[in-house]
C-alpha cells in the first residue's frame, strides 16, 4: 500500500508564513474591502491604508528569498 503524502509542517511556537485574509469597511466610501494581514485597497473608490497600519511586521530586502542580487 502507499503512503499517503502529508505537508510539512512548521515548528510549534513560530510565526505562520500564510498571509492572513482580514476584513474591514472602507474608510472613505463605506464597502466592505479584504486585504491580506491588515493591509486594505478598495475597488471602488480607491482608498488604501498605509503601509504601517498592517497587522504583521514587513519583511525587510535581506529577508526576501527572491530580491535581486547588488550589483
Amino acid at each position: 500500500m502507499a503512503r499517503r503524502w502529508e505537508p510539512e509542517r512548521e515548528a510549534a511556537g513560530t510565526r505562520p508564513t500564510t498571509p492572513e485574509i482580514t476584513t474591514t469597511m472602507c474608510e472613505a466610501c463605506g464597502s466592505q474591502v479584504s486585504g491580506l494581514n491588515g493591509r486594505y485597497a478598495c475597488g471602488v473608490c480607491g482608498w488604501v491604508d498605509d503601509w504601517a497600519q498592517g497587522q504583521a511586521r514587513l519583511p525587510t530586502a535581506d529577508e526576501d528569498p527572491n530580491a535581486p542580487s547588488p550589483p
